[in-house]
C-alpha cells in the first residue's frame, strides 16, 4: 500500500471515530428533518389525542348508564376542560346543565367560554338562560348586568341596561339577600344623575324585608337630608307635600323657592355629540325656602319610617328562619334534617300569611336546597293547584323530575295532572316512560289501567275487555311474583264488584288467586268481606269464608284476629247457638295457646315469625333507594316487590291504608 493511500485510510478512520458534533454534516437538510420529526412528536403527546378523546367517549358512555351520577358527569367535564376544544366544551357544558341547571358555577363558566369564543350574542344568551334556570340567584343577576353593560354600553344602549335592571329587581328583589343587587341598580341611577328613579327604587325596597334592611333606610335618609326635594320626588308627591308646606307656613307660591339656571349635566353611559362653539344647555333648577325645605324633610322621613317600622315587623317575623338556613344553595349531598323541617315550616309560614309573590319567591328559593327532595316540589304543585294554576303547577312538577327522575311521586303527579285535563293519551305517555327507565313499580300498572278504566267510564258505551284483560295479564305475568299476583287479583275483583256490578266473577279471581296463593291474608279478608256485604246474605257463605282462613298457615296473631271476627259476627248475627258456643270455645283455646306456649311450641313459633318478619322486610323494601336521586322521600315506594304496603296519591299526600288497619289490630276494614 503507498503512503498516500494509508493517508487517505488513517483520515477516514479517524473521522469515524471523532464525536459526530465535530465531524462535518453531509447531509443538512436530513438532520433538520429528523429533529422537526422529534418537536412533532414530543407535541403530539402534550396536546389532545386520540387517547384522549377515546377516554371522553368511554367517559359519555358512562353517563349515559348511569345519568344520575354526579361524580361521572364531573369527570365528563373535566376531560373536556382538558381537552380545549371549543364545540366538545360547548356540548358537555349544555347538556350538564340540562341535567343539573342548578349548579350556577358552571353557567358563569359557560358564559366566560362563549366570551372568550369571541361569540358574544352567545355568552348574552347564556346569562339570560341561567338566570331563567335560577331566577333568584343573585350572583347570576348580577354576572349578567355587568356583561351586559359592557356590551350594551359600549354601544349608548342605556335603556336595555335599565330594564334589565328592572326585570332583575321584579324577579330576584324579594330574595332575602338580594341587597347587593339593590345596591347595585341604584348605584347605576346615582352615576347617570337619575335621582327620580332611585327615589322609585328606595320606595320598593324600603317595604322589602332584606337582611341589611336597615342600611337602606339610612342611605335613603341621607339622600333625602342632601337633595333638593325636587330632585328625587315624584311629580304627584312633590305637589302634595308642597301644598301642605304652603297652608302649614302661610306663603305664597313665589315665596317657597326660586329658580336658578346651571348647565345641564349628561348622565354617565348617555352619548354625546361634540359641536364646536356650542354653549352648554343651562337647566333651571329649584332652591326652596329653608322652612320649605325643612317641612319637606321632616314630612318625608316621617312616611318613610312608617314603611320602615312596617318591614322591621316583617323581618323580625322571619330573621328566625333565615338564620337556620345554613346551605341555600344547591349540592347533591343530602339535606340535615333540620335544614329540611326549617325550609317546611318557613314555607308554611308564607303560605299562611298568604302573599303570593312572597310564597312564589320562598318556594323558588327553596327548591334550589332541596331539589333532591321530591316532597318539596310535590307541596310547591299543591300550592300552585290551590291558587288555581294548573298550567303553574305542571311546570313546578316537570321541573322536579328534572331533579329527581327516579321519583314516583312525581311521575304519578305529572299524569294526574293531565288526567284532570282530559289529556288521557299524554296521562298514559308519562306512566310509560317512568315504566320503561324505572321498571317494577306496581303503582304505575295500577294507575295505567285506572286511566284506561276512566277513559271507558267516560264513554256512553264503555268497553271494559282491554282493561279485564291487561288486568289478567298482570296476573299471570311470570314477573309477577305469587304475592303480587294476588294484589292483581284483589284489584280485577274489586273492578268486577264495584264497576261491573259481578259479584259472582269478583268471587272466582278471588277463589282462582287463593288456589295459588293459600296463605295470603288479604285475599282471605276479601272473600270474607265480599260474603259479609253481599245483597243476598247467606250465613254458611260468610262461615265458610271465615274457615277458611282460619284454616291457613298464619301466624297465632292474625289467627287470633281472624277468629275475633268471627266470633264479632257471630254474636251479632248467627241464628244457631250452638255454632257460636262452639267457636266461643275455639277462640279462648287459641288465647291461651298464644299466652302460655310449651317451650318447645314457643321457639317454633318464634323462629317462624321471625322469618315471617325477614321474608315482608326482604319483599317490601325497595332497593332501588340506594340509588335514588331523590333524598325527598324516606318511605318504601309503593308496590314495589310487596303490594301489602298500599299506597296512594292524593291531595294531602300519601296513605298507608294496609299497614295503618294491621297496625291498629282492626279486622273490619270494608275493602269494597
Amino acid at each position: 500500500m503507498t503512503s498516500r493511500s494509508r493517508s487517505r485510510s488513517r483520515g477516514s478512520s479517524s473521522s469515524r471515530r471523532s464525536s459526530p458534533s465535530k465531524s462535518p454534516s453531509r447531509s443538512p437538510d436530513r438532520s433538520r428533518s429528523r429533529h422537526r420529526r422529534k418537536r412533532l412528536s414530543s407535541s403530539r403527546n402534550v396536546s389532545p389525542s386520540k387517547s384522549s378523546h377515546e377516554t371522553l367517549r368511554v367517559a359519555w358512555r358512562e353517563v349515559k348508564l348511569d345519568e344520575n351520577n354526579f361524580d361521572i358527569w364531573m369527570n365528563v367535564v373535566q376531560l373536556a376542560d382538558q381537552l380545549n376544544e371549543a364545540d366538545v366544551s360547548r356540548e358537555v357544558y349544555e347538556r350538564f346543565l340540562v341535567r343539573y341547571p342548578f349548579c350556577y358555577g358552571f353557567w358563569k363558566k359557560l358564559a366566560d367560554f362563549e366570551r372568550r369564543n369571541n361569540r358574544f350574542e352567545s355568552a348574552l344568551k347564556v346569562w339570560d338562560q341561567s338566570v331563567t334556570a335560577i331566577p333568584l340567584s343573585i350572583d347570576l343577576w348580577l354576572g349578567y348586568i355587568g356583561y351586559a353593560r359592557e356590551v350594551y354600553g359600549s354601544a349608548g344602549d342605556t335603556n336595555s341596561i335599565n330594564c334589565l335592571y328592572s326585570r332583575a329587581l321584579a324577579t330576584a328583589g324579594l330574595e332575602f339577600k338580594s341587597d347587593s343587587l339593590w345596591n347595585h341598580a341604584i348605584t347605576w341611577q346615582e352615576t347617570r344623575g337619575d335621582w327620580k328613579t332611585v327615589s322609585e327604587i328606595y320606595d320598593k325596597l324600603l317595604t322589602i324585608p332584606t337582611m341589611m334592611y336597615k342600611s337602606h333606610y339610612e342611605r335613603f335618609e341621607s339622600i333625602i337630608n342632601f337633595y333638593e326635594p325636587d330632585i328625587f320626588l315624584s311629580n304627584d308627591e312633590y305637589d302634595e307635600i308642597m301644598s301642605k308646606a304652603r297652608k302649614h307656613l302661610n306663603l305664597g307660591s313665589d315665596e317657597c323657592y326660586t329658580e336658578e339656571e346651571i348647565p345641564e349635566t349628561v348622565p354617565q353611559g348617555e352619548p354625546t355629540v361634540k359641536v364646536e362653539d356650542e354653549s352648554p344647555k343651562l337647566v333651571k333648577v329649584r332652591k326652596h325656602n329653608p322652612d320649605v325645605l325643612l317641612f319637606f324633610r321632616s314630612e318625608l322621613l316621617n312616611r318613610r319610617r312608617k314603611v320602615h317600622e312596617k318591614t322591621m315587623e316583617k323581618y323580625n317575623a322571619r330573621v328566625g328562619f333565615e338564620g337556620q338556613i345554613k346551605r341555600p344553595y344547591f349540592h347533591v349531598k343530602p339535606l340535615e334534617t333540620a335544614q329540611l323541617k326549617n325550609w317546611k315550616q318557613y314555607l308554611h309560614f308564607e303560605m299562611d300569611l298568604g302573599e303570593r309573590k312572597r310564597v312564589l319567591v320562598l318556594f323558588e328559593r327553596c327548591v334550589i336546597a332541596c331539589a333532591l327532595y321530591d316532597e318539596i316540589w310535590l307541596l310547591y304543585s299543591r300550592w300552585a293547584i290551590k291558587n288555581k294554576d294548573l298550567k303553574e303547577a305542571r311546570s313546578i312538577i316537570k321541573r322536579g323530575i328534572v331533579h329527581c327522575p327516579k321519583s314516583l311521586h312525581l311521575a304519578l303527579a305529572l299524569s294526574a295532572l293531565y288526567e284532570q285535563e282530559g289529556n288521557y293519551k299524554e296521562a298514559l305517555h308519562i306512566l310509560d316512560v317512568f315504566d320503561r327507565k324505572n321498571a317494577g313499580y306496581a303503582t304505575i300498572q295500577v294507575r295505567r289501567l285506572g286511566i284506561q278504566r276512566r277513559m271507558e267510564q267516560s264513554d256512553s258505551k264503555p268497553n271494559y275487555s282491554n282493561v279485564i284483560s291487561k288486568w289478567e295479564t298482570l296476573i299471570h305475568s311470570p314477573d309477577s311474583t305469587r304475592s303480587l299476583s294476588s294484589f292483581y287479583s284483589i284489584k280485577l275483583a274489586r273492578f268486577h264488584l264495584k264497576i261491573r256490578n259481578d259479584r259472582k266473577v269478583a268471587e272466582k279471581v278471588i277463589k282462582k288467586a287463593l288456589e295459588r296463593d293459600r296463605d295470603n291474608m288479604q285475599l282471605h279478608l276479601q272473600l270474607i268481606d265480599m260474603a259479609y256485604t253481599d245483597p243476598e246474605f247467606s250465613q254458611t257463605r260468610v262461615l265458610e269464608a271465615f274457615d277458611s282462613a282460619l284454616r291457613a298457615k298464619f301466624p297465632p296473631n292474625d289467627r287470633l284476629r281472624i277468629s275475633q271476627r268471627k266470633l264479632d259476627f257471630l254474636e251479632d248475627l248467627c241464628y244457631d247457638i250452638n255454632i257460636l258456643q262452639e267457636h266461643y270455645e275455639i277462640h279462648h283455646s287459641l288465647i291461651k295457646e298464644i299466652e302460655n306456649p310449651d317451650l318447645h311450641t314457643r321457639k317454633r313459633k318464634y323462629e317462624r315469625n321471625d322469618r315471617r318478619d325477614d321474608d315482608r322486610i326482604s319483599r317490601g323494601y325497595d332497593r332501588r333507594d340506594n340509588d335514588r336521586s331523590s333524598h325527598a322521600s324516606h318511605a318504601p315506594y309503593a308496590y314495589a316487590g310487596q303490594p301489602q304496603a298500599q299506597q296512594y296519591y292524593m291531595s294531602n299526600g300519601y296513605v298507608d291504608q294496609y299497614n295503618q288497619q294491621m297496625a291498629g289490630g282492626n279486622m273490619n276494614y270494608q275493602y269494597y
